[in-house]
């Protein structure tokens, strides 16, 4: 396999298909280390419940970046 991609490196096919590779890590790391977290995430949501009292994701992760 990685004889192939060496020989065919100039190729503007293997070229492209690398490009995609390399964006979709870069988007998907974007997405992921954004502040409010991964999108669509529900930011009132409950991250745990300790004793019985609710701790909303937004108090978890203020907590959790002061650390």
């Amino acid at each position: 396999m990685l004889d192939f991609v060496r020989n065919k490196q100039k190729s503007i096919i293997i070229k492209i298909a690398f490009a995609i590779i390399i964006l979709s890590f870069v988007i998907g790391y974007a997405m992921l280390s954004s502040p409010g977290g991964p999108a669509g995430e529900d930011q009132s949501a409950e991250a745990a419940v300790v004793n019985g009292k609710a701790i909303a994701f937004n108090d978890f992760q203020t907590t959790y970046s002061n650390l």
